[in-house]
C-alpha cells in the first residue's frame, strides 16, 4: 500500500493517474482544496492546513494531525509526494 502526500491541486492530478484501490491520500497543504475530488478511494486531511485555509473539517474525510501522519508514513511503503 502507497502512501500519497499531495500538497496542490496540479498534484492531485498526478496522484490520480497512478492511485490503486488499496492506495490510502493525505491532503497537506493547499492540497485539501481537492478533499472533493477524492470520492471512491480512502483518503485524509490535515486538520491544521483545513482551519487556516477557513475549510469545515466536518465536510471532508477522515481529518488527521501531523503525528497522525507520522504514523501513516511508518505504515505505508512507499511514501510519495505530489506538489506540481
Amino acid at each position: 500500500m502507497s502512501l500519497h502526500m499531495v500538497f496542490s491541486a496540479q498534484g492531485l492530478t498526478a496522484c490520480q493517474q497512478v492511485l490503486q484501490a488499496h492506495d490510502h491520500v493525505v491532503l497537506i497543504g493547499d492540497g485539501v482544496y481537492g478533499a472533493s475530488a477524492l470520492g471512491g478511494c480512502s483518503f485524509s486531511v490535515i486538520e491544521e492546513d483545513l482551519l487556516i485555509r477557513g475549510l469545515a473539517p466536518n465536510l471532508v474525510g477522515h481529518v488527521i494531525d501531523y503525528a497522525q501522519l507520522v504514523s501513516l508514513c511508518a505504515e505505508h511503503s512507499p511514501c510519495v509526494s505530489w506538489k506540481d
